[in-house]
């Protein structure tokens, strides 16, 4: 049986039997999949989910938070699945207030001999069960639909995509907690990491920030440019921010990460550095 024949199940052998791929001989090539859920709610439910002061952010960020754990855990959740290493893991929400749906995106990337299809699949529908979880109370009808498969390229197989869904290879390629939402009609615009400032003999002179949730909500955008010709710290930080824009300094609590890592407010941030701003993620 040739597993990439179209006429038959991979996963069954000759005899009907299921059994696991045998990847040992195939390439390791980059991979790629991205992956859509939605989760449609009743007005009341979409309503205290998007009110602030009801912590629409700790609610996202917990559903982030478990879909790159179940990314993670896909070979422990399906049987067949391989054990892979990923790259990356990203999930994105978009907000569709009209027709009380939250839109999610998962993108999943690894240099391997198999897809992350799968992976991709199980963060989408996992960071679904999440929000349901969280505002089932609110509404116990809440409807987890469309689970499925925009883009996947890498492999023997190729690129593959969506009938209907364009520009999706631009979350592919970026971090989509910095890009826009692939519709099945419309292009994604990522928008581009803030760049530092170059000083007069090609130093940094600014430093990068990104902003996630509620933050973003604050500040209307989801990263921007701030100058920074001398080290500060964590702390100096926030206090600038605060003094710009109010509503953030009124948070009861802040997190940095500094270049990727977790930092605490006395860390030194450096001009060129790259620097979260979250609210924590709290657990019930």
């Amino acid at each position: 049986m040739n597993p990439h024949d179209s006429s038959f199940l991979s996963h069954l052998d000759d005899a009907g039997q299921i059994r696991m791929v045998d990847v040992g001989d195939k390439a390791s090539t980059q991979r790629v999949a991205v992956c859509r859920a939605r989760v449609r709610m009743s007005a009341h439910a979409f309503g205290l989910l998007t009110r602030q002061d009801r912590g629409k952010g700790e609610v996202l960020n917990t559903a982030r938070v478990a879909g790159v754990l179940a990314a993670k855990r896909c070979a422990e959740l399906i049987p067949l699945c391989h054990t892979l290493p990923l790259s990356f893991v990203g999930i994105d929400f978009s907000l569709d207030e009209p027709n009380g749906v939250v839109r999610i995106t998962a993108t999943c990337r690894s240099d391997y001999k198999t897809g992350v299809e799968m992976e991709a699949m199980t963060a989408c529908s996992i960071a679904g069960l999440t929000i349901y979880d969280m505002c089932k109370a609110a509404d116990k009808g809440i409807v987890l639909e469309e689970v499925r498969l925009l883009y996947k390229a890498g492999g023997k197989s190729g690129e593959w995509r969506a009938p209907g869904v364009q520009g999706v290879e631009s979350v592919a390629s970026a971090d989509p907690a910095r890009a826009g939402d692939p519709g099945e009609a419309g292009a994604v615009v990522p928008v581009a990491d803030p760049a530092p400032q170059a000083g007069p003999r090609g130093q940094a002179q600014s430093i990068a920030l990104v902003y996630f949730a509620r933050i973003a909500e604050i500040t209307g955008r989801r990263g921007e440019a701030l100058d920074c010709p001398q080290p500060l710290t964590g702390a100096e930080l926030l206090r600038q921010l605060a003094g710009r824009y109010p509503e953030m300094g009124a948070l009861a609590r802040l997190e940095l990460a500094v270049n990727q890592e977790h930092a605490g407010l006395d860390a030194t941030i450096h001009p060129g550095d790259e620097v979260a701003v979250f609210e924590p993620v709290t657990g019930g």
